[in-house]
């Protein structure tokens, strides 16, 4: 009679962790729409303030070439992942799941790295007096952006493993 017991216990327990699961992924995909959602409206504000400023202050015909230029795309389109993984990490700490804080911040830096980087050399592109297509500057600033996060998270990865390898 106890092992029959015992089965639905482990049974609760197992529909306890999948709904827990399902959970948390139904908050982190609505933390990845919310934080969409707000680039969005913050790329709507952004373009419509900056834009009629600039207009006033400038006429029409410097402002499209101001606006149209690498750098003002890039600061428009660009902090996307930030966005996304700034929700995130704001909604996991309203959750208190301090085990995907540190990803997040993690996260973050290699992004804002990213980010300031390709500002950069779309600045310098900029003052050269190049022109970038606008989806090679805005995949290739992305690209960066991953490309560091990556390179922040294998390095995290093995001092990591390294520590635990101390403590064995």
């Amino acid at each position: 009679m106890q092992a029959f017991n015992m089965k639905p216990d482990n049974s609760k327990n197992r529909d306890k962790m999948e709904k827990e699961e399902t959970q948390s992924l139904v908050l982190d995909a609505s933390s990845v729409v919310l934080g969409a959602g707000l680039f969005l409206l913050w790329k709507t504000i952004i373009n419509s303030l900056v834009y009629s400023v600039m207009k006033m202050g400038y006429g029409a015909s410097l402002t499209e070439f101001i606006y149209s230029g690498q750098v003002m795309q890039w600061l428009t389109d660009g902090p996307l992942l930030l966005f996304i993984v700034g929700t995130h990490l704001f909604i996991n700490n309203i959750r208190g799941q301090d085990s995907k804080k540190q990803f997040d911040i993690d996260m973050i830096k290699g992004i804002l790295a990213g980010f300031i980087i390709w500002l950069e050399v779309c600045t310098v592109i900029s003052i050269a007096q190049y022109r970038l297509d606008y989806m090679l500057s805005i995949t290739a600033g992305y690209a960066l952006m991953v490309i560091i996060v990556l390179a922040l998270l294998v390095k995290i990865f093995k001092l990591d493993r390294d520590k635990a390898k101390l403590h064995l």
